[in-house]
């Protein structure tokens, strides 16, 4: 699943949460009734609530969702987001994913080493551009998700990875 086919996917839910919205890029082509966005640099959320109308959109930090409940929506995306922790950071939001979500949670990461230090949205969010973290296949196997490969995806012939955990509640 590339991120489009991720986001189709997800449609199918009643509910969404999308961790690290970023402007909108996604956010906005999700058909779901109820659709949030979460995101950490302001001048990205207003961004993204400008181009999202229909969706809600917090400023939340992914590596505190204590404020979403047990199950509080039905499915959970990230698309191009956990890499931008470090890796033990990553794995616990991870883990309050399967907590927040009560069906299914759809990943897009990039694996191994990429590089990216620079704001791609110049929108002056740097920090928040920043990859700290290196994920492979097996990483994600290991938890129990379903995995694609693209292994020619992102341009640099480095690859990334589609994830889905189909939670049984």
């Amino acid at each position: 699943m590339k991120p489009m086919e991720i986001v189709r996917e997800a449609s199918k839910y009643a509910s969404i949460l999308d961790v690290g919205c970023g402007t909108g890029k996604y956010l906005r082509r999700f058909t779901a009734p109820k659709v949030i966005g979460i995101e950490t640099h302001v001048p990205t959320i207003n961004h993204a609530k400008a181009m999202c109308p229909n969706a809600e959109v917090w400023r939340i930090d992914m590596r505190d969702l204590r404020v979403f409940e047990d199950n509080m929506v039905e499915c959970i995306t990230a698309m191009d987001v956990i890499e931008h922790a470090i890796k033990e950071e990553a794995e616990a939001v991870l883990k309050n994913f399967e907590r927040v979500a009560s069906k299914c949670i759809l990943l897009f990461v990039p694996t191994g080493a990429h590089p990216q230090t620079g704001d791609a949205t110049n929108l002056g969010n740097v920090y928040w551009q920043v990859h700290r973290s290196e994920w492979q296949p097996e990483d994600f196997e290991k938890l129990g998700y379903e995995i694609w490969r693209y292994p020619d995806f992102h341009g640099r012939s480095k690859g990334a990875v589609s994830c889905r955990k189909l939670l049984q509640k």
